[in-house]
């Protein structure tokens, strides 16, 4: 009847914004797209392989760094506009995986979408890089957040999505986080005044008993995991300060600590440090946090 359709925006697609094949009048390849998007081989966003539309040049040639495998699935990129036309990290977008392939939303995907700055794994930057910060609007591959039991952070993954080695498929234990994790105030593990995930209630705020004035400069928790996936009190542990340097240095050999191992920036699951009366060391606590 020519009517728009319910739930279509009457204010259209975004600057640029067009479905496969369109061209603007210089002859470009549009790079915002949404769900009806189809890519050089038929495939639509979420789908394995998926190439988008700002990973081609003006001729249609893939750019240098991008992936001809494309995405994986359930990958996007930053141009990716969702069914109610909102981009990643703007409140209430829902990623292309959330979506069935009726375009019904998938059972147990909150229809609220993603808070302010969610993302999950499937997001790639504008250089098809996947991303590896994140912060406590994060979802990953399973729609966990972090600080969540089974968490498993981007860092964790290949390019293809697939679990790199050594890193467990259970993910992190409740509380867990790595070096990329950033705290409410942006702080990462290591740096002064740093929060971890576990110190916050499930409305985001502190615990109890947690400092405000988050942890010292250079200091861990027994839920922190380094560049390797491990914890305080696993042979080669490296704490955040030897973690950085790994990372900076994947090639260099870099000496982790001993079996049951711990320094002085080592602070218990009471805030305390080596030395304070009350102290309990690593070694004391058993794979679930308990005291054994």
């Amino acid at each position: 009847k020519g009517n728009l359709k319910p739930g279509r925006s009457p204010d259209g697609l975004p600057e640029g914004g067009d479905e496969a094949g369109f061209h603007d009048e210089n002859g470009n390849r549009i790079k915002v797209y949404d769900d009806n998007f189809r890519d050089i081989n038929g495939k639509k966003p979420g789908e394995k392989g998926f190439i988008p539309p700002g990973w081609l040049d003006a001729k249609g040639n893939l750019k240098p760094g991008m992936s001809p495998d494309g995405l994986p699935e359930g990958g996007y990129d930053d141009d990716y506009r969702d069914i109610n036309g909102k981009r990643p990290g703007e409140a209430g977008f829902i990623p292309p995986s959330w979506i069935d392939a009726k375009g019904n939303l998938k059972p147990g995907r909150s229809p609220d979408g993603l808070p302010e700055g969610g993302d999950e794994a499937g997001f790639h930057d504008e250089n098809g890089n996947r991303i590896k910060v994140y912060d406590d609007n994060f979802r990953d591959i399973n729609g966990k957040k972090p600080g969540e039991k089974g968490f498993i952070p981007p860092g964790w993954l290949d390019a293809k999505g697939n679990l790199k080695p050594g890193m467990s498929p259970d993910g992190l234990p409740e509380g867990g986080y790595d070096d990329d994790y950033r705290d409410i105030n942006g702080k990462k593990p290591g740096q002064a005044g740093f929060i971890p995930p576990g110190w916050l209630d499930a409305k985001g705020n502190l615990k109890p008993g947690k400092s405000p004035d988050g942890l010292p400069e250079g200091s861990y928790d027994d839920k922190y995991h380094d560049v390797n996936g491990k914890k305080v009190g696993d042979k080669g542990f490296l704490p955040p300060k030897k973690s950085a340097q790994a990372r900076k240095n994947p090639d260099k050999a870099i000496e982790g600590l001993d079996e049951m191992g711990y320094d002085d920036d080592y602070v218990d699951q009471n805030g305390r440090k080596i030395g304070e009366r009350g102290f309990i060391p690593p070694s004391w606590i058993d794979a679930k946090g308990n005291l054994k």
